[in-house]
């Protein structure tokens, strides 16, 4: 039931930044640079005589002067009333945009009274263009379409001899590449396509909006030319000017200088006294060099090139307003189409008068958001969703933009503690946990890989005893959530029946443009002797380990979030309340251990809510024991020491706590080169327009590889992401960010020039367990999490064995293609150890750790009270009325990324709850 509804999705901001700066761009590449070409209300000459005097520089007046002017004894002024042509002028399909404007001599016919009388005031408007090019500059170029009227359709008008009552055809425009063509010439004009020259006009040339003529006066070179050896062949031939000296370093002879009295050029290379002239070549160097001259002709040629560039590059060109307006609004019509409604379909206020419900869930998350769904299928059950966070803004659905809710208001922006010891290449020295606060939880905010897992991890689960939990079971709940998408993949009969095919989920291919890059670095993997797989979810695991381009929860350009899957398409049962900006403080349990509502603050106001058959705590890995131990559920004496009343103690809540580390692997390369930047806009524009373009795929490249030192495990020891920076890209130092500063330094020293990949190394079965505890009774105090990575020493020895496999990558050929290297991390602590050492990585390992956002366990699922928190049936031991249903039941980590799982427990655990009550 819709409580509340806004028309359009909320925003941290980024994407309409993202948006604007796109139009931005692409409005600035319409300045045509050095357009306004002739001095305005001053002459450009001292001389007061000339040959010819041309009264109008329009259609015609356009052509006398260029052919005048072609006699070099002539001196030709050209007169015109106007301006020169604004943008609109440029652009085919706005001539009336120029109509009644200062462009136009806004002439009208007289008013005889007697015709004309259907017009205003009885005149007629007689549009002439005051401007350079005259009315060629405002020639409507539209199609006759007089065929029905008896007219014979003819290709061209000019060809075709006249018959019958007429012809009809589409109309010849002075018009080319979308420009209009009236009777101007180029923008730059370069004589000599030498050893300057040449250079001059591709540097040029790489403004688009530039047209550039080269003019040479020799042909293109000889075969001669492309062999070293023969370069005596060209001399004396047509290919040389034939000048008769010994001297092949000629300099000086338009010397460059401050002084038009010793020299002919500027520092600009500007000719004294002479206006839109310059001097680029070996003539204007003012003393020689010391050597051949051929590489400072270069030189001047590149330095030469980027003043013009510099120079021109803010000339934009006049408008009547209409254009940019024009841009403006399709940005603005294509913005809106972002408002996805009807988002804002929860309130944040308590509307309700039912103040009493059979189930409340706590944590609208990854998991959570399945719970709601699944329960208020059942129609007689009424269930009350409460999510601490908002909606999801637009830029969780944009999959590249998962970076810009980092530390927002839709993040809870927790931090592990520091210990003075490890981390201490990390600002702060403690590791950043981003964790989703908002409806859709962390898969609203996630990487969106869709890894299930190894059906050796599920079995561990059971051995832990927790029966249910089988290979078997857990893979037909993932089916359950599935609807898998990727038509190509679905004509592998293994790879179809691996997954479901009816499911609310959405899994899918990323169409990412690093296709042909992803390729190579899968074979890469491959050559190491990690099998390339077409799916990491139907393969089986052996040997070293395999890889394969991910699956992901995406589709048509969007993340498809729990949210998205679960909620949404919810939206309209009666039975189902969802409360946004709800922040629990208390779970609700009496004298007899039983759980019986909650305590929640909704926008400063406290209210409770009766639960009359289960409270469902889905709040995540942090959340969910913080949240058991402010409602007296937890280690007694922990509890007892921040003046908390201990109503059931359990010991194991906040212990066991997991993740996989992240140690980033860099590999420097010659590619990919530099960003494209007018590429990325045009993405941008394209992702308003039809969701494709790299907004389109996530931030990281969408395949894993999964591996092992030992070749007879059933499953693997270690997983690796990849994130890929083209050289010199804006966007890899933001990322490094998290890095103390003289460390970001180190590791971003030689990005100017070259490719930067980051593979990132995880552990996937760590020895090492953390806690988490309360650091207040206060319940917006965030709790201290004591992630304890490495603390067990087995889990850094295991990690030198992978990375050093990981890093054998630099020796493939595809790698050794691009000139790949390791660099070395300038880290204090380390500067001792010999590079590429055990000691080296174990001494980097435990500094440069971050997280891949993986926590578990921290209300571990197990048989016993002593060692864990929930039961294989995930009910709180020793409490009535009270689950936990997310990824900190989980009592091992599993093979991969974490999603996935925590949404197969939502499915599972709703499932074994009406199981339950359907059974009775």
């Amino acid at each position: 039931m819709v409580w509340n509804h806004s028309a359009c999705s909320t925003t941290t901001g980024a994407a309409p930044q993202l948006f604007s700066t796109a139009l931005n761009f692409f409005a600035a590449t319409q300045c045509f640079v050095g357009d306004t070409n002739y001095n305005k209300n001053k002459g450009s000459s001292n001389r007061d005589t000339f040959d010819f005097i041309i009264v109008g520089g329009g259609t015609a007046g356009c052509v006398v002067a260029n052919r005048l002017s072609e006699i070099r004894g002539w001196n030709v002024l050209v007169l015109e009333a106007g301006l020169e042509p604004p943008i609109e002028s440029d652009i085919p399909d706005m001539e009336f945009a120029m109509h009644r404007t200062k462009y136009d001599w806004q002439y009208v016919t007289i008013n005889d009274g007697f015709r004309h009388q259907g017009l205003k005031d009885g005149v007629v408007q007689w549009t002439r263009g005051k401007m350079l090019g005259g009315y060629a500059e405002l020639a409507e170029r539209l199609l006759d379409s007089w065929e029905h009227l008896g007219m014979k359709r003819v290709p061209d008008i000019n060809a075709a001899e006249f018959e019958g009552y007429g012809l009809c055809a589409i109309s010849r425009a002075n018009a080319a590449n979308g420009i209009r063509q009236s009777l101007d010439s180029f923008d730059f004009i370069i004589i000599g396509g030498g050893s300057a020259g040449s250079v001059v006009a591709n540097r040029l040339s790489e403004i688009s909006h530039w047209n550039v003529l080269l003019l040479e006066a020799g042909p293109e070179p000889p075969m001669e030319s492309d062999i070293p050896y023969m370069d005596g062949e060209l001399y004396q031939s047509q290919y040389d000017w034939l000048y008769v000296t010994k001297v092949f370093h000629p300099i000086s002879t338009a010397k460059m200088g401050p002084d038009a009295r010793d020299s002919v050029v500027n520092n600009f290379l500007k000719v004294h006294g002479v206006e839109k002239l310059r001097v680029i070549d070996a003539s204007i160097m003012p003393l020689q060099t010391s050597g051949n001259t051929n590489a400072p002709t270069i030189m001047i040629g590149e330095m030469g090139s980027d003043m013009i560039k510099t120079e021109n590059h803010n000339d934009c060109t006049t408008t009547t307003g209409a254009a940019p307006q024009l841009f403006t609004t399709a940005l603005n019509f294509l913005a809106a189409t972002q408002c996805y409604v009807p988002d804002s379909n929860y309130p944040n206020e308590v509307e309700s008068s039912l103040d009493s419900f059979d189930f409340i869930v706590i944590g609208g998350g990854s998991a959570g958001s399945v719970v709601a769904n699944r329960l208020s299928e059942i129609s007689h059950w009424n269930v009350l969703l409460l999510e601490a966070g908002p909606e999801p803004p637009l830029e969780s659905d944009i999959p590249h933009m998962d970076g810009a809710l980092y530390e927002s208001k839709y993040d809870w922006q927790y931090v592990t503690k520091c210990d003075g010891i490890r981390h201490q290449g990390l600002k702060g020295g403690a590791v950043k946990w981003p964790r989703g606060k908002m409806l859709g939880g962390c898969s609203s905010i996630n990487a969106m890989f869709y890894v299930r897992g190894n059906d050796h991890d599920f079995q561990a689960w059971v051995d832990e005893g927790n029966p249910s939990w089988s290979p078997e079971n857990v893979n037909s709940y993932f089916r359950k959530a599935e609807n898998f998408q990727d038509m190509e993949l679905s004509q592998d009969f293994d790879i179809y029946n691996t997954y479901g095919h009816d499911g609310p989920l959405v899994i899918n291919t990323f169409n990412t443009s690093y296709t042909e890059l992803a390729e190579n670095i899968l074979d890469s993997w491959n050559d190491i002797g990690v099998t390339k797989v077409p799916d990491i979810n139907a393969a089986k695991y052996q040997g070293y380990g395999f890889c394969s381009i991910s699956r992901a929860t995406a589709a048509n350009g969007q993340r498809q979030s729990t949210y998205r899957a679960y909620l949404k398409t919810a939206t309209n049962r009666h039975n189902l309340k969802v409360l946004t900006n709800a922040f629990v403080t208390r779970i609700l349990i009496d004298d007899d251990a039983q759980a019986y509502g909650v305590e929640v603050d909704v926008n400063g106001k406290r209210k409770s809510f009766i639960a009359t058959i289960e409270v469902i705590l889905s709040a995540g890995s942090i959340n969910t024991p913080q949240l058991l131990m402010l409602s007296g559920i937890g280690p007694a004496d922990h509890l007892l020491s921040k003046n908390i009343s201990c109503k059931v103690n359990l010991p194991y809540v906040g212990h066991n706590l997991q993740d996989h580390p992240y140690v980033p692997i860099l590999i420097y390369g010659d590619e990919p080169g530099p960003e494209d930047i007018q590429k990325q806009m045009f993405d941008v524009l394209n992702y308003l327009h039809n969701k494709t373009g790299y907004l389109a795929h996530s931030s990281v490249i969408n395949l894993s590889a999964f591996f092992s030192g030992h070749e007879d495990l059933s499953y693997p020891e270690f997983q690796s992401h990849l994130l890929i920076f083209s050289a010199n890209s804006s966007t890899a130092k933001p990322y490094l960010s998290i890095f103390k500063d003289y460390v970001l330094n180190s590791l971003i020293r030689y990005h100017s020039d070259k490719a930067l990949y980051i593979f990132a190394f995880h552990l996937l079965h760590p020895l090492s367990r953390g806690i988490i505890y309360l650091n207040t009774s206060d319940p917006y105090d965030h709790p201290i999490i004591d992630a304890n990575y490495y603390g067990d020493y087995r889990d850094l020895k295991r990690s030198v064995d992978g990375i050093k496999m990981l890093s054998s990558l630099v020796n493939t050929p595809f790698f050794k293609s691009i000139n790949a290297f390791i660099p070395r991390v300038n880290l204090s602590q380390c500067n001792d150890s010999e590079f590429l050492s055990d000691l080296y990585w174990e001494c980097y390992a435990t500094h440069m750790t971050h997280t891949v956002f993986h926590p578990i366990s921290t209300a571990k699922m197990g048989p016993d009270p002593k060692d864990s928190v929930v039961n294989n049936f995930l009910k709180v031991h020793g409490v009535e009325k009270l689950r936990v249903i997310d990824a900190s039941i989980m009592p091992l980590q599993t093979s991969g990324n974490t999603n996935a799982p925590a949404i197969m427990i939502g499915e599972m655990g709703s499932d074994m709850i009406k199981t339950e009550y359907f059974s009775k």
